[in-house]
Parts: C-alpha cells; sequence; structure tokens
C-alpha cells in the first residue's frame, strides 16, 4: 500500500510581468515556468505589483493557470494601497473557484499609481468575513517573521484562515510564530528566501542571514515544512536553484538511485513504473480521486528521473503493464501524467507495455509525449505492430521471452527484428525482453541476456 503522509503544501512564489514588459515571449516565459515548477510543488503563490512596480494581475494569471490545471494550489496577494473596498470586494468574489486563498496586504507605494484612501488589511479582512466571502475562499494576513503579538492582535481579531509570514531564517522564528498562532487553529505559511549567489542582493536589501542553513538547504526547509505542513519559497532570481532544491526536498529524487548496483554499465537504461500503472497496483489513503494520485505519482517519479538522468543514464524504460491490460484506459490522464516525465527531460523515454494485447491501443500510445514505445510480441501480435509507422518514436521490440527457459535462436530473431524494422520504419530500433527476468533461474536469465546482446549486433540499425 502506497500511503501518504498528511495533506502537506509546498508553494512556489512567482511575480507576474512588469506591465512594460507584458507581451506573448514574457507570458510564455512565466507559465513554462509555472509548469515546470508546478512538477516538484502542489501550489503556486502570485505576488501583487512587489516594490509598486506595476505588474499584471496575479488574478489574471491566476485564471489562466487554472485552466490548465485544475489540481494546483492557487493563492494571491491583494494590495490594498491602490484600490476602495468595492473594487477590492468585487476582485474577491470573482476569484471564488479560481484561487484557494489570497492574501491581502497594504502593498508598497508605487511611484506611477496615484495611492487612494489607505485601507488597513486587517480591517478589510474583517469586512470580508462579515459579508461571506471567507468562507468562499480562505483569507490571509501577513505578518513579520519575529512578531510582537500584542502589536498584532487587531489582525487576530480580523479571523483571517492564517498568516504568510514575512521571510524568515531560523527554525526559532517559526517556532515562536507557530507556538503563538497555531494552536488557535490559523494556518502559518512561513516564507524563506533560497539561499544563492543570485539572490544575494535581495538578501542584503531584506537583512537575511542564512549563515546558518546555507549549507543544508533542504534539510532546513523539511524541519520548518515540518512545523507547520506549508511553506512558501521564493527565489527571485534564480528559478533553477528553486527547480533543483524543492525537487531534492520534497520529492525525494534519490530512492531509485540508490538502490541501484554500483557494478552496473554506466549511462544506459533504468527502468521504472510509468504513473498509471504505479496508481493502479497501490492505494492511497490522501488522494480519493485516481486523477490526482496519478498526477502526484508522476511528480513524485520525475524527481526520481531526475537523478537519473543527472548521474549520466540516458534512457528510461516507462513500465506499463496497465495500460496493457485494462480494457478501459484513461489516455488524457495517461498522456498528463508523462508530460510530467518527460517535459525538458534530457534523455529518450520509451514506454513499454506488456501483459496484455494492444493492438487496439497502439495510434494512441503513438500519440502519447514519449520518445518511444515499447512492444510484448509474445502478447501483441507483430502483424499489429507492423501496420503503422514509427517515423517519429523509438521501437522496442521485446524479443526475449521471460515467460520461460527456453533460449532463443538469434539468427531467427534477428530475421524477425529486420522484418519488423523495414515495415515500421522506426526513428530509431531497440531489442529488449518482453519483460523482467527476475523470475527465470540465473543462469538462463544470463543465457537470455547473451542472446539479446547477439541479436542486438545482427540486427540492422539497431
Amino acid at each position: 500500500m502506497y500511503n501518504q503522509k498528511p495533506s502537506m503544501t509546498v508553494r512556489y512564489e512567482i511575480n507576474p510581468p512588469k506591465i512594460s514588459d507584458d507581451g506573448q515571449n514574457a507570458r510564455n516565459v512565466l507559465f513554462e515556468r509555472i509548469k515546470i515548477i508546478s512538477s516538484v510543488c502542489n501550489g503556486i503563490h502570485l505576488t501583487d505589483s512587489v516594490l509598486g512596480i506595476p505588474r499584471v494581475s496575479p488574478f489574471e494569471i491566476a485564471k489562466q493557470i487554472r485552466e490548465s490545471d485544475k489540481n494546483i494550489k492557487l493563492t494571491c496577494s491583494l494590495r490594498v494601497r491602490d484600490k476602495n473596498l468595492n473594487d477590492i470586494e468585487k476582485i474577491v468574489e470573482q476569484s471564488v473557484g479560481t484561487v484557494d486563498g489570497i492574501l491581502v496586504l497594504m502593498g508598497d507605494k508605487s511611484d506611477t499609481v496615484l495611492n487612494k484612501n489607505e485601507l488597513i488589511p486587517s480591517q478589510v479582512v474583517k469586512t470580508l468575513n462579515d459579508n461571506g466571502l471567507g468562507k468562499k475562499l480562505e483569507l490571509f494576513l501577513s505578518i513579520p517573521s519575529n512578531p510582537n503579538f500584542v502589536k498584532i492582535q487587531k489582525k487576530i481579531d480580523a479571523k483571517p484562515a492564517g498568516f504568510f509570514t514575512q521571510v524568515i531564517h531560523s527554525k526559532e522564528q517559526i517556532e515562536k510564530i507557530s507556538d503563538g498562532l497555531g494552536s488557535n487553529g490559523f494556518k502559518i505559511i512561513p516564507c524563506l528566501l533560497l539561499p544563492s549567489q543570485n539572490n544575494l542582493k535581495s538578501a542584503e536589501f531584506l537583512k537575511i542571514d542564512w549563515s546558518n542553513y546555507k549549507e543544508n538547504i533542504s534539510g532546513f526547509i523539511n524541519e520548518i515544512h515540518s512545523i507547520t505542513n506549508d511553506i512558501l519559497i521564493t527565489s527571485p532570481n534564480d528559478f533553477k536553484r528553486a527547480y533543483e532544491t524543492i525537487s531534492k526536498a520534497f520529492t525525494g529524487g534519490n530512492t531509485v538511485q540508490s538502490n541501484l548496483d554500483s557494478s552496473l554499465p554506466k549511462n544506459k537504461t533504468a527502468a521504472i513504473p510509468e504513473p498509471f500503472t504505479f496508481a493502479e497496483l497501490h492505494t492511497s489513503n490522501e488522494y480519493k480521486r485516481k486523477e490526482d494520485f496519478v498526477i502526484n505519482l508522476a511528480k513524485m517519479l520525475r524527481a526520481e528521473i531526475d537523478s537519473l538522468v543527472k548521474s549520466g543514464f540516458e534512457v528510461i524504460q516507462l513500465l506499463a503493464p496497465s495500460i496493457a491490460y485494462n480494457k478501459e484506459v484513461d489516455f488524457g490522464l495517461v498522456s498528463d501524467a508523462l508530460k510530467i516525465l518527460t517535459n525538458g527531460l534530457e534523455a529518450k523515454t520509451i514506454l513499454h507495455t506488456y501483459f496484455g494485447d494492444v493492438s487496439t491501443k497502439i495510434e494512441s500510445l503513438l500519440d502519447l509525449p514519449v520518445s518511444g514505445l515499447g512492444f510484448d510480441i509474445t502478447t501483441t501480435p507483430v502483424s499489429s505492430i507492423e501496420k503503422h509507422s514509427f517515423s517519429d518514436k523509438i521501437l522496442t521490440v521485446g524479443i526475449i521471452n521471460s515467460f520461460n527457459t527456453a533460449i532463443e535462436k538469434p539468427q531467427e530473431c534477428i530475421k524477425q527484428i529486420d522484418e519488423i524494422n523495414a515495415k515500421t520504419k522506426p526513428k530509431e530500433s531497440y531489442v529488449s525482453n518482453n519483460f523482467d527476468l527476475e523470475y527465470v533461474p540465473k543462469e538462463f536469465a544470463m543465457n537470455k541476456i547473451s542472446v539479446l546482446g547477439e541479436i542486438a549486433r545482427g540486427a540492422k540499425d539497431v
């Protein structure tokens, strides 16, 4: 059984494009980053004109995100400095069903926008709660990283759903906040600036001292996260560092790698289950909808794949028996999960089906976002495979039968591979066993592997 931990949220902070820079290119970069970071976290927080610099509305961006991702947790900052109460109520009303929460804050002064009568964030949250909007989505307020609880009593009295902290830099800070507010039912969302040379100016501006955790940032993040079950990661000038750190801290990424035999050849192939099959063979106490479980598993597996590729693996074989033996397969869900695994990946991915005839599914399989497809030709007839063109896909033929100990005849197999390739014209051609050899006695398994090598060397263009 695959049992998830209690629901935990990892949010990443993103600034929408500046109004002066807005355009299709800026939007493309933004949404590509959101897509990438969403593979390793389950929340996005969109800021509202940080430092008073006019930017595209976070609510506009949130609406576009929600159209393509129904599961991601979305929160937006809402500055009240340059708005009146009617404006704010309208924005909140229109955001119901799109965002999960709104951080109401004063906002930095702007040199380009005329400030209206200044509203107080705590009063705004109280009014929104009085009007019933706090029941439709979560309303948050911000607090200092080292708050005086007497001075923030008005914020407490406003009864927000919780508090976003300003940037913290010690475990003691969040323990103090959690002890003072978390016990009263408030959600606490600590904000952490990732230590990096590119973020150094931001740290100096905010007077953040990260000396006590910069050498073990993943450990520090997990330590903070364990206290609140929620965290907001900000890395305004180093997106790559953010992706790598979040991936390492929350999705592991080293389980497969750490269990590989060190004597295995380098830069070859690693085999792991694809998300749909993984979900079919396990249950989750956390995810009630299969779709959510599959997507969560995809994010976990992507971290594992990234670790493998980083260590030198060039081909990732995605084992997909469930796609083969299930009569009904949600290929839309399979595709969404595979996109998480393959988007931007610098390695080849081959979806390998076995334990069932996929003759009627080959067209759907060819549309999936993978580099290639693998087939068990003891269950899927060669004649079915030969009906299709593989000109833009790698074709892997499972020519070695792992169901028995009979040793294949190399020349017969070479002839069969050449005939298949002549008819399907694959982009690249591989040969393999039809599934794992672990159930075959070692002596026979080694002989089959030796024959497989002979087939690969003898067949054309393999």
